[in-house]
């Protein structure tokens, strides 16, 4: 979610989606710098649970079934990319369709600096 927040904008986001007129408080630029360290962080704490499991389980660290092994959260993450992939176009079509290209709305201005 932090990554796609940041390809919308975090700016962009706070401003106009959180911050909207009938918001009950409004989030100030700190909220933009969370954003921005969650997937640092999260690579990091990640990384040292990682090493933590090695340490606590070092003949199993890598058994799926032991409960703080690195082997359970990739069992887990992988069998959640499995799902995620199998169920993606049902779940689309459940939702409301799939967005083709020609779905999408055509710019009609061009962009600053490139002219006409």
């Amino acid at each position: 979610m932090a990554i796609a927040l940041m390809k919308f904008g975090l700016e962009k986001a706070r401003t106009e989606i959180i911050n909207h007129p009938y918001a009950d408080f409004h989030i100030g630029k700190w909220w933009n710098l969370s954003i921005r360290l969650f997937p640092v962080l999260f690579v990091i704490i990640t990384g040292w649970w990682f090493m933590q499991s090695v340490a606590w389980y070092p003949e199993t660290w890598w058994h799926p079934f032991e409960v703080f092994s690195i082997g359970t959260i990739i069992l887990q993450w992988a069998v959640l990319l499995v799902l995620a992939l199998v169920t993606n176009n049902w779940l689309a079509k459940m939702i409301g369709g799939s967005a083709s290209e020609t779905d999408l709305p055509v710019a009609t201005h061009s962009l600053p600096g490139q002219g006409g």
